[in-house]
């Protein structure tokens, strides 16, 4: 009984503060419903303990509010008030909500109103998850013809811009989907591989990430942006000493002492993925060359999706020496295709397997 054990502590707290007024133990054996209004201690104990025995919690709020207002007992006096202002103030706050909601209502409309455009597409987003946490029923709002239509829309133009290159974009609508239907995680995947393009474009090309997030038609009366400054920008620097062996004992420790015991098989997978997702960001080519090289990079892919499959077959139960064969395995396919640096290879393979874990863990 959660309630009936918070109930009875709460209690006693609130009476003992009440100076000259004993402390009530709350117990099984005394709880009796009431067809009366508590008028004395006594009968607030037996009725609340009677209401949070059942796990009525609205008959609980009730005893409260059912307090006589000419009670002689200034700690019943007391609560009555208590519950008197809660109930203004949680008044105050639907009547907030119900104009919040309508103002949110009419703001989607004028979003869905405009041309359909990536920006546009996301500003209704934006409307819509405000709907949605705003309202008392959000699975009404998820099927709502209106929201159902946006975010069939807002996903074809995600995978669009994606397709396209437009990663920033791509990234910003995938990331309102997500957080739209964050409980079903419909979208959480497409939402990480896009943060993972621009972490990559940030890491490898700095000036190229600066470039397509900063350079933007600017307004008569704004100042120009500072140009771009590449001070402690080479990436090989960060990533000096990734070696194979850091990466596979990160991976062993990892499988054996992670409190979610998350399968090697299943990191294994999730570093190939975030490697496919470094070779297919075509603005890496100013820090990659190889990716550039259409025949390369699908020699190196289909690698890639070889070993997912043979990872994801249900008698695969890869250890620790399968795992350094496959890597030194995965190192010669890169030699042989695309040509990345090796420790760009290790630390985006370690990231995505140490990102099967948890969204913090990661290669430093």
């Amino acid at each position: 009984m959660r309630i009936g054990r918070f109930v009875g502590p709460v209690l006693a707290f609130l009476v003992a503060a009440a100076p000259g007024f004993p402390v009530v133990v709350l117990t099984p054996r005394v709880a009796q419903a009431q067809s009366q209004p508590p008028r004395t201690v006594g009968d607030l104990s037996r009725q609340v303990w009677a209401d949070a025995q059942t796990g009525k919690t609205d008959a609980f709020s009730e005893s409260f509010r059912s307090l006589p207002e000419d009670s002689k007992n200034p700690a019943l006096v007391g609560l009555r008030k208590s519950f008197d202002s809660l109930d203004q103030n949680m008044a105050k706050r639907e009547a907030t909500r119900a104009t919040k909601l309508q103002d949110v209502q009419k703001s989607l409309d004028a979003a869905m109103a405009e041309p359909t455009t990536p920006a546009s597409l996301s500003l209704a987003l934006k409307h819509a998850v405000a709907l949605w946490m705003l309202s008392s029923d959000k699975d009404a709002v998820l099927l709502e013809p209106r929201v159902k239509g946006l975010i069939e829309k807002a996903a074809g133009a995600a995978r669009e811009a994606e397709a396209k290159g437009d990663w920033i974009p791509a990234s910003e609508l995938f990331v309102r989907l997500n957080t739209l239907l964050e409980e079903k995680a419909t979208y959480r995947e497409d939402a990480m591989r896009l943060t993972d393009r621009l972490a990559m474009l940030r890491l490898y090309d700095p000036k190229r990430f600066w470039d397509l997030r900063f350079v933007q038609p600017r307004a008569a009366d704004e100042d120009p942006l500072p140009p771009f400054n590449g001070l402690g920008e080479d990436f090989r620097k960060k990533l000096q000493g990734i070696d194979d062996a850091m990466v596979l004992k990160t991976l062993a420790n990892a499988a054996r002492l992670h409190v979610e015991h998350v399968p090697l098989k299943k990191m294994l997978v999730g570093g190939l993925r975030h490697v496919r997702t470094l070779i297919t960001t075509t603005d890496l080519q100013g820090a990659f060359p190889g990716i550039a090289d259409a025949d390369a990079r699908t020699r190196l892919l289909d690698y890639i999706d070889a070993k997912i499959a043979d990872f994801q077959a249900p008698d695969s139960e890869p250890g620790p020496r399968d795992a350094a064969v496959f890597l030194q395995g995965l190192e010669r396919a890169n030699n042989a295709s695309v040509k990345l640096p090796e420790t760009a290879l290790l630390h985006e393979f370690g990231n995505g397997a140490l990102g099967e874990l948890d969204e913090f863990s990661a290669l430093i």
